[in-house]
């Protein structure tokens, strides 16, 4: 009994560090967007690694990220669960 308690939380725990990162991409794309610098180098579309301005480079463990841009609004990160499907989390511009 102890052993799928035991998953479960560890896939919780990598889920919530996944979304962290793509919280931490998210203020990235921001931080672009504010400062008039965006361009096509930043869209994301369901991949699992990827890299933050200060060059740190990130793997997701759970899941993939797709990070968009539409014009005036900014950009729109969203996080997709592909372990388990148990959804997605989104960030900005809708």
């Amino acid at each position: 009994m102890k052993i799928p308690v035991f998953t479960a939380q560890l896939h919780k725990s990598r889920v919530a560090t996944d979304e962290a990162n793509c919280r931490s991409y998210y203020a990235d794309c921001q931080s672009a967007f504010l400062m008039d610098d965006t361009d096509d180098s930043m869209k994301l579309s369901g991949v699992s690694e990827f890299e933050l301005s200060d060059g740190q480079k990130i793997t997701l463990n759970a899941g993939t990220i797709t990070a968009t841009y539409d014009e005036g609004k900014g950009y729109r990160v969203d996080y997709t669960d592909t372990v388990d499907g148990c959804g997605t989390q989104g960030w900005g511009a809708e």
